[in-house]
């Protein structure tokens, strides 16, 4: 951390998600967090509970204004319960 932190990075760069290691089940946007996204998996052993859950939160609204991130979701919102 602290090479990153003189490099200019901040810490939450430094870590490299790796995902799913393998196929997704399901996939389900928060209705309460907007970009917040929740998957699950078919990854691991079935003696450790057969998956696993990843919650993500995409980094596109760190060039966004907050306005414009919440109008963009309620639009995909919108369209998702309109298919």
């Amino acid at each position: 951390l602290e090479a990153a932190a003189e490099g200019g990075a901040p810490a939450q760069l430094i870590f490299k998600h790796a995902g799913h290691r393998g196929s997704i089940q399901d996939l389900q946007w928060s209705p309460g967090s907007a970009w917040c996204v929740a998957s699950v998996a078919e990854d691991t052993r079935e003696d450790l509970g057969g998956g696993s859950l990843h919650l993500w939160r995409p980094s596109d609204l760190a060039h966004r204004s907050a306005e414009e991130g919440v109008e963009e979701v309620a639009q995909l919102q919108k369209k998702l319960r309109t298919k």
